[in-house]
């Protein structure tokens, strides 16, 4: 993010910028001025609490997992259950097919239960269109519901991925209105105020 500013300031010549935070940015577009925004990219899933317009350092969360990691876990149970196609999840093709069949079928309706009879075609270049028929049934709510219980993605991997929290911003060099410098310039001019 520094380069981008640095390059729009000084290299483009632009006078000012502003950087929004995406959370923010959301809550303003839906018209709230508090939210809790739950951000689920394809690799991580970002928690922030907003209100008023500002986020709060002690709710950001980053969670370790994503919509990639559902995907492989729905794969995995799919697997379990006598998938039909042997997918290559590790091709291009064969993680765009998993990635398709993720959002077609998983959810998390509760009041879906039961055995489904489902329909999915595979078209691979240069080779015949395939029409499966499958029976789906728990692995399309359980492979979602791994957003609220992380102990599922152990089914396919290390939990080696943990919740964190955001670390304290060290400061860069370059930067004089990093986060050290403004603590220490309020502690010198609050200390100075306090000798008045």
């Amino acid at each position: 993010m520094k380069y981008l500013v640095d390059m729009l300031l000084n290299g483009l010549g632009f006078n000012s910028c502003i950087l929004i935070p995406e959370a923010v940015c959301a809550t303003f577009g839906a018209g709230l001025s508090s939210a809790c925004v739950v951000d689920v990219g394809h690799e991580k899933t970002s928690i922030c609490c907003i209100e008023d317009g500002f986020g709060s350092r002690n709710t950001r969360l980053t969670l370790d997992y994503g919509g990639s990691d559902i995907t492989q876990l729905f794969h995995h149970l799919l697997k379990q259950k006598a998938f039909p196609y042997d997918c290559k999840a590790d091709t291009r093709i064969g993680a765009l097919f998993l990635e398709e069949l993720k959002q077609k079928l998983c959810h998390l309706n509760l009041d879906v239960c039961g055995h489904q009879e489902k329909h999915f075609r595979v078209t691979v270049p240069e080779e015949p269109v395939l029409d499966y028929t499958i029976l789906v049934g728990e692995e399309c709510l359980l492979a979602p519901l791994a957003l609220f219980h992380p102990e599922l993605f152990a089914l396919t991997m290390s939990l080696g991925k943990r919740m964190r929290i955001l670390g304290r911003n060290d400061g860069h060099s370059e930067d004089p209105f990093d986060e050290n410098y403004l603590i220490q310039t309020k502690r010198k001019y609050g200390e100075s105020n306090d000798s008045f």
